[in-house]
């Protein structure tokens, strides 16, 4: 599923480009590579590109959309890293410190409710609160929890009768990554100003 979702993010990419009234073809040349490294789950290459075009996109203006993007691809490759013990939980959480207070868009997830693989649901714990698990592409690592508290409110019932069964894009501002877990170690991301978009 988390290839699948990537493919989704990088379509709205390309109606993002189609508008830019510069040529970004280097730029959207390695950005198709980054896909085909995160489909390919090679977390080396694709962390090494996805930082490079984070760093790229983050003063133009054009890219502010597919910045966003990249901000949370970064954050997501550096837990794959420190999922298969390439880097350290400590050395991953100095890694990503520097996104808390960016914004960031999530890929898309469907929305279903009970469910804890690579999808979202509402969290029953928390108000006003959203949560996805995200693991690699066979559900057999765990990259992150992610906990978005929504700008709108939404509650059990709301969630049910709008998102549930729908591929889910989410965005906010991230204010805190922590890690967690020993056997399978992950982040945890605290999200505010929550956003959601349907994919149609």
């Amino acid at each position: 599923m988390i290839k699948k979702t990537f493919f989704l993010i990088g379509f709205l990419f390309i109606v993002i480009f189609s508008k830019a009234q510069v040529s970004k073809d280097a730029f959207y040349d390695s950005y198709n590579v980054l896909m085909l490294s995160l489909g390919d789950e090679n977390w080396v290459q694709a962390d090494s590109i996805a930082f490079r075009l984070a760093d790229e996109s983050a003063q133009v203006d054009s890219l502010a959309y597919a910045h966003k993007v990249l901000n949370y691809i970064c954050i997501y490759t550096t837990a794959a890293l420190m999922n298969n013990d390439s880097l350290s939980q400590e050395e991953a959480l100095v890694k990503v410190k520097k996104f808390i207070g960016a914004d960031i868009v999530m890929p898309a997830h469907p929305a279903i409710k009970n469910c804890f693989t690579n999808c979202t649901h509402f969290c029953e714990d928390r108000s006003n609160t959203l949560f996805s698990c995200v693991n690699n592409s066979d559900g057999t690592q765990i990259f992150s929890f992610e906990y978005v508290k929504m700008k709108k409110k939404i509650n059990d019932k709301q969630f049910d009768e709008k998102l549930a069964g729908k591929m889910v894009i989410l965005s906010g501002k991230l204010i805190d990554i922590q890690t967690g877990g020993l056997t399978f170690p992950h982040f945890v991301l605290e999200i505010v100003d929550g956003e959601y978009e349907i994919m149609q």
